[in-house]
């Protein structure tokens, strides 16, 4: 087996937000993070059949504690990773997850999130973002390796895999340049980051 980088990202700030991130799916993985101290911090993660305003609700109720704007961003699986060697999903399967991701949109709506915010990133995008090395690895090796990681925000229990991959999303996130224009300018200038004009 592959040996876990547990090393956070150096270089590169945690951006002052809430991040929700989401693996959606017929047990969808969710996950609640925030700056913290010295880097990223775990508020809350879990499982769930389908979709959880539990999660939403509580994923909010940080953001207003921590006076954080509140990102959303959920896995999106494309038929092109199919075609690049990621991982293998039927037409079905794709369905299913598209069908998942808009339970999560209508709890975000239905929370006063507009309909344009919640982001996608990329299955492999997130991946080699967090784990880097090489592009092919069976599905096993990548959640095992999302497990290890996830382990490492949780003490005293083993994450399921869905729960695991959405730790590692909110992670990756918390970094991610697009999660990054989604703030905007001004935003990123009242926390310190030096941003062009």
């Amino acid at each position: 087996m592959s040996k876990v980088i547990v090393a956070r990202p150096s270089g590169v700030l945690v951006l002052p937000c809430v991040v929700l991130g989401i693996d959606p799916g017929a047990t969808s993985g969710w996950a609640i993070m925030a700056p913290g101290t010295a880097d990223v911090r775990l508020l809350g993660s879990g499982q769930c059949r389908g979709a959880s305003r539990d999660a939403v609700d509580s994923a909010q109720t940080w953001a207003e504690m921590l006076e954080l704007p509140l990102v959303a961003v959920g896995e999106r699986w494309s038929s092109a990773m199919r075609m690049r060697g990621g991982a293998r999903t039927s037409g079905f399967t794709q369905q299913g997850l598209g069908a998942s991701w808009g339970r999560w949109q209508q709890l975000l709506e239905d929370a006063g999130q507009p309909k344009s915010k919640p982001l996608r990133v990329d299955l492999m995008t997130w991946r080699m973002g967090i784990f880097g090395g090489r592009f092919r690895r069976k599905s096993e090796v990548w959640k095992s390796l999302a497990v290890a990681r996830a382990g490492t925000f949780i003490e005293g229990r083993e994450p399921g895999t869905d729960e695991a991959e959405a730790i590692c999303i909110a992670e990756f996130c918390m970094r991610w340049d697009k999660v990054r224009a989604v703030l905007g300018k001004r935003h990123l200038r009242e926390h310190g980051f030096e941003v062009a004009s």
